[in-house]
């Protein structure tokens, strides 16, 4: 005996529902985006990030739980649109000194257009939230680790100076390609970000290549 069974719309439905949760998703956190930047992170209640982005202020504690949960996934979304990651495999990847520390100076530069504003919050913010201080120092000490293989990468080919060590080279390096400069010089001096790159891109090879190197 054939049983006839009506097809499910179940899953169709269930991809939609979440394409929809993503939707609301990115909306409210474009909202509190523009909001901590006009009034401040202290300043944006969670009620004003909902009525920004249209939803009910539940529905913003639904899906965040907090201020502080929107902050990081922001941190996190902008992470992302500078494609740290893959940048990073890229120049980890490059045999050329000079353009490996060009490609540094890039990355940090996507990576300061894309969230400096976000980084100098969680960074005042870390000295009252516990947790929030736990993802500044968490990405912090990354920004070290990468910072610290690629100089003893350069270290195993021959390319550091002879008068480095790894260690003092990945504190100039972790220091040089902060986004405190970028934002010092490019912010608040109004270096075009070309001039940036290829002043900051000259002092690391200058700072950290043998005078040999080609």
């Amino acid at each position: 005996m054939t049983q006839n069974v009506k097809p499910t719309p179940r899953r169709y439905r269930s991809a939609t529902r979440s394409a929809g949760a993503e939707s609301t998703r990115t909306v409210i956190a474009t909202a509190a985006a523009d909001l901590f930047r006009a009034r401040g992170y202290r300043g944006t209640t969670m009620t004003a990030i909902a009525e920004s982005a249209g939803v009910a202020v539940q529905t913003v504690y639904a899906i965040f739980t907090s201020k502080r949960g929107i902050l990081l996934e922001l941190v996190s979304r902008a992470k992302a649109s500078a494609d740290v990651g893959p940048a990073f495999d890229q120049l980890m990847a490059e045999s050329d000194p000079r353009r490996q520390l060009d490609l540094t100076v890039q990355l940090t530069q996507r990576w300061a257009e894309a969230g400096a504003d976000l980084v100098d919050i969680v960074r005042a913010e870390s000295g009252s939230d516990a947790d929030v201080a736990a993802a500044w120092h968490s990405a912090e000490a990354s920004r070290l680790r990468g910072n610290i293989a690629v100089i003893q990468q350069l270290a195993e080919r021959g390319h550091l100076r002879d008068d480095r060590t790894v260690r003092e080279a990945a504190d100039l390096l972790w220091t040089l390609e902060s986004t405190d400069l970028y934002r010092l010089l490019v912010t608040e001096r109004g270096w075009s970000p070309r001039r940036y790159r290829t002043e900051i891109r000259n002092l690391l090879i200058n700072t950290l290549l043998r005078d040999d190197t080609t």
